[in-house]
């Protein structure tokens, strides 16, 4: 498994490469978001967004939505802990690179859109 990011245990969300190269991002174990293009492992850099905006989430790869579901019950995760690069507490680390990863408190992106190409500013 190629896991990058997993919030929580239950309830949780996680994005991913599945064994078919797809990125796909679950959500509580059953929704399962996933589309676009097979992930190239040859140097490239993907932008990858999971958002939610009004009980709806968006799946991202490099500006495109790939996959929309609307809410499947509940997302509380105040009191889980933040996974970057393995899975959980499973483990199955990530054989790549993270950078600039956020979490905001509003939509930033509901419909396609082109990805930043320069750093996050730093203030």
């Amino acid at each position: 498994a190629k896991v990058m990011v997993t919030l929580g245990t239950s309830p949780f969300f996680n994005i991913h490469i599945d064994p078919s190269n797809f990125f796909k991002a679950s959500l509580n174990d059953a929704v399962y978001l996933t589309g676009g293009s097979t992930v190239s492992y040859s140097s490239q850099w993907y932008h990858v967004a999971l958002v939610r905006s009004s009980g709806t989430y968006m799946f991202f790869v490099n500006g495109t939505m790939i996959a929309t579901t609307t809410s499947q019950g509940s997302l509380n995760v105040s009191s889980s802990q933040l996974y970057l690069g393995r899975y959980g507490v499973s483990g199955y680390p990530f054989g790549g690179y993270l950078d600039d990863f956020r979490i905001t408190k509003y939509a930033r992106y509901t419909a396609n859109f082109t990805p930043p190409t320069s750093a996050l500013p730093l203030a």
